[in-house]
C-alpha cells in the first residue's frame, strides 16, 4: 500500500457530493494524500452503491456494509429477501467490516426506536461473526 492517510471512514458515495465522489477520490488517491478509504453503509439502498466505485478502477476503495442507527428507528426489520440480499453484500471483495452501532444522542427517540436500533445492533453483530 502506498503512503498517504487511509480514510477509515468516508461517504463519497454521499449525494452530498453530486456525483463527483469518484473524482474527488482519484484526485486526492492521484495527490498522494489518500492511499485508501473504506465506505460504510447509511441506509439499507447505500449497501448497493459499489458500482460507483468498481475494484478495478478503485482498488484501492473498501466496504462496510450495514445500517447507520438512526436509520433503524424508522425502518421495520429486513425481509428474508433483503437479508438474503444484504448478505451477499459480505461475500463482495473488499467488504472488510459491519456498519453497526447505537445512536441514542437524540432526545427525541422512543423508547421502542431504542429498542430497534438495539435489536439492529445486535442482528449486524450476529451477521458479523
Amino acid at each position: 500500500m502506498k503512503e498517504g492517510y487511509f480514510d477509515s471512514h468516508a461517504h463519497y458515495d454521499h449525494e452530498l457530493f453530486n456525483g463527483n465522489g469518484p473524482s474527488v477520490v482519484q484526485e486526492l488517491f492521484r495527490s498522494g494524500l489518500l492511499c485508501a478509504a473504506v465506505i460504510p453503509a447509511i441506509t439499507y439502498e447505500s449497501n448497493f452503491n459499489r458500482h460507483l466505485f468498481p475494484a478495478e478502477q478503485f482498488p484501492f476503495i473498501y466496504y462496510a456494509p450495514g445500517l447507520h442507527p438512526k436509520y433503524a428507528t424508522n425502518t421495520a426489520f429486513w425481509t428474508k429477501e433483503q437479508r438474503q440480499e444484504f448478505l451477499s453484500v459480505l461475500e463482495l471483495p473488499h467488504t472488510v467490516a459491519v456498519k453497526t452501532g447505537l445512536d441514542f444522542k437524540k432526545t427525541t427517540l422512543t423508547d421502542g426506536q431504542k429498542q430497534l436500533q438495539i435489536k439492529f445492533f445486535r442482528l449486524m453483530i450476529e451477521i458479523a461473526n
